[in-house]
């Protein structure tokens, strides 16, 4: 069941862990170079301190007994951290880059497996913000992490040191610690209610961009665009006063611990340290030394808080992403689904009841019931609303119906696979689809491996070999965006064409002609005609001249099949088809 499931915190880093997959073990080799990277740079405040101290004890006998001991030490340390730095985060970046790769990949995938209540919900713009937004912020607050896991490591090395070196000195360093710790908890969740808005806010921004600039068309058609501009505007300054209390909640939070890390605390360190000098209690190699662990430790602190909000807006944006990838589409395949090599087309709805997921208290379909032989061609008509369409969804199983069974050749379509069952039916939509390229490019969309002999027979059957053959590119023919360069007819032959490459068993056509003019009409109308001898089709269709000639024709309204039959039969026998019929003047 498609349900909105919150996501939680471990989830989303579980979530994130598992999608690194076999980048793992770069991960894994990264954080090793890192330890090593941070426990060069833990030794250089000890050589200080040894340095400092030999000096301040006995300077000429440092100088013979252990100055180039100490200067071979320091190349030693310059030797392993170069390549262990550099490595660290080449080999991070890597990983990294590989884990959003496979999370772009994956969602995707899972978004287009979503059924189709799950895309009536969401704007496709809202989808694009956490494909592309979402996880480009996720990639941000990643390599983040990876600083943060190395300003650990040496963090937790400073401290060691740090107690090595003077531990009564460390109480001090511990006081601040404890106080940005609580500073930490306090502000986190707060800070990251805050992002999760902001990416909300985001999310619904480019859905609305999304949809109209999609229908710009009918926004100038109709003269919204001032309209249009000022609802993007109040939803621009509605995600604008979202980022705004983030930028101040972060502002807030990043400068106080900066105030702590860089003034309060190593003043501190100062005035304390410099009595202890003065009392004789304390060697200023172990002062500079324990200044120099104090700097590396405030830095790693300092990077983690500062790091923890960017953290907090990645985690809401992962958690946007996280909780998509929860969701379990509506319509699912059986753990076994029965195969479905051959197809004759004999259907049959049986008791089929339906109401859609955003509207469940009205039934689309109610106890509808209809049988089509294999090879039959079916018409449905009915008023705007009656379940037409419905029919065709749930045949296609972008639904389950809630009561009663859809069968196919005896079989209910729900013990066979979605791809399985969709493999063996040709669809024409009212509107033609197509994807940006080549005519041929979506010719070959339902069956990549078909012939150049296949292709020129299902455009003959389309009628629409002669056009595309007189196009200067023939099948190479660029389409422009959604088709544009083809007229309405020569779309829809196109479609049909598309459809039959499939050689499917079953041919819908929904509203294929309802959009043309008379000429356009008519050579559509001679392909379809065409494209279903030998075919079960169901044709959906408001024009009685389109479908009379129909096997049998289905009249829908309220979900119900009111009256079956053929024309002639329907005309005499029941109210609604007969007023069709004269409304568009149909012996």
């Amino acid at each position: 069941m498609d349900t909105h499931i919150p996501p939680r915190k471990q989830y989303v880093l579980r979530e994130l862990f598992r999608q690194l997959g076999s980048a793992r073990k770069l991960y894994a080799m990264a954080i090793a170079l890192m330890v090593i990277d941070a426990a060069c740079q833990s030794v250089v405040p000890l050589l200080f301190r040894d340095v400092l101290n030999g000096l301040q004890q006995d300077a000429a006998g440092y100088m013979e007994m252990s100055f180039w001991w100490h200067v071979g030490i320091a190349l030693l340390i310059i030797a392993v951290f170069i390549p262990s730095a550099l490595f660290g985060h080449v080999l991070a970046g890597l990983a990294i880059t590989r884990l959003l790769r496979n999370l772009r990949t994956n969602l995707y995938r899972h978004i287009q497996g979503m059924s189709l209540d799950f895309h009536a919900r969401h704007k496709v713009g809202e989808s694009t913000a956490r494909l592309n937004g979402d996880i480009d912020q996720t990639g941000v607050t990643l390599g983040t992490i990876v600083g943060v896991v190395w300003a650990i490591i040496a963090g937790i090395q400073g401290l060691l040191m740090m107690i090595y070196v003077h531990w009564q000195l460390s109480i001090l360093f511990m006081f601040w610690f404890v106080l940005a710790a609580f500073a930490t908890m306090r502000w986190m969740p707060h800070i990251r209610r805050v992002s999760r808005k902001m990416r909300d806010e985001a999310g619904v921004t480019s859905g609305l961009i999304t949809e109209y600039m999609s229908i710009l068309t009918v926004i100038k058609s109709f003269t919204y665009e001032g309209r249009a501009a000022d609802q993007v505007s109040a939803q621009a300054q509605t995600l604008c006063a979202a980022h705004d209390r983030l930028v101040w909640q972060q502002s807030y939070f990043n400068d106080a611990m900066q105030t702590v890390f860089k003034f309060l605390a190593p003043l501190s360190l100062l005035l304390v340290g410099s009595f202890m000098v003065a009392q004789g209690t304390l060697l200023i190699g172990d002062l500079v030394a324990f200044y120099g662990y104090w700097l590396l430790l405030s830095h790693a602190l300092s990077l983690v808080t500062n790091s923890i909000s960017q953290i907090t807006i990645g985690l809401a944006a992962a958690d946007r992403i996280c909780e998509w990838l929860q969701q379990e589409p509506s319509v699912q395949d059986q753990h076994q689904p029965e195969p479905l090599a051959q197809v004759h087309g004999h259907l049959a709805f049986n008791q089929v009841t339906f109401a859609y997921p955003q509207d469940p208290r009205k039934n689309t379909l109610e106890n509808c019931d209809f049988t089509i032989e294999a090879g039959q061609t079916i018409a449905l008509v009915g008023p705007s609303g009656a379940g037409k369409s419905t029919v065709l969804q749930l045949l296609l199983r972008f639904y389950d119906p809630h009561n009663g069974v859809i069968r196919l050749d005896g079989r209910d379509i729900g013990d066979v696979s979605q791809h399985d069952l969709r493999r063996h039916i040709g669809v024409v939509f009212q509107e033609p689809i197509f994807l940006s390229g080549t005519i041929l490019d979506n010719l070959l969309l339902g069956n990549p491996s078909a012939t150049s002999e296949q292709i020129d027979h299902c455009l003959r059957q389309a009628h629409a070999f002669d056009f595309v053959q007189s196009l200067p590119d023939g099948l190479h023919t660029e389409l422009g965006e959604h088709g544009a360069r083809l007229s309405g007819g020569q779309k829809q032959r196109l479609s049909i064409a598309r459809a039959l490459i499939k050689d499917p068993a079953i041919m819908i056509l929904d509203e294929a002609t309802a959009a043309l003019d008379a000429e356009s009409e008519y050579m559509v109308v001679q392909a379809m005609n065409s494209a279903l001898k030998g075919r079960t089709a169901i044709i959906i269709a408001h024009r009685i001249a389109t479908i009379r000639n129909a096997d049998k024709i289905l009249v829908i309204e309220n979900g119900r099949v009111l009256a079956q039959g053929a024309h002639q039969q329907l005309r005499h026998e029941n109210t609604l088809y007969a007023r069709y019929c004269e409304q568009q003047c149909v012996a």
